[in-house]
């Protein structure tokens, strides 16, 4: 399950398409506004934009319908970056 803060950061970069560039081009600047590991750092800098991309899109669809629930799609979208 993905930390509070990364659930945090992934919700924000969905909803503000500025900071999706933060988070993308200089991640860094927005590590700094967040209580980060080592490991949640690599693993934001490892994701992969069109997943992202493609999940966003996706939550969009479903916060449009009437919610977003859980962010159930969260942990789908880290899963290809995590490492066993």
């Amino acid at each position: 399950m993905a930390s509070e803060q990364i659930t945090k950061i992934i919700a924000r970069a969905v909803s503000d398409p500025q900071f999706r560039e933060l988070l993308f081009n200089q991640s860094e600047q927005v590590f700094a506004e967040y209580d980060l590991t080592d490991a949640e750092k690599n693993l934001l800098k490892n994701l992969s934009r069109e997943n992202f991309d493609a999940a966003a899109s996706e939550l969009g669809a479903r916060i449009s319908r009437g919610g977003l629930g859980t962010m159930g799609n969260l942990d789908t979208l880290l899963s290809p970056i995590r490492k066993p």
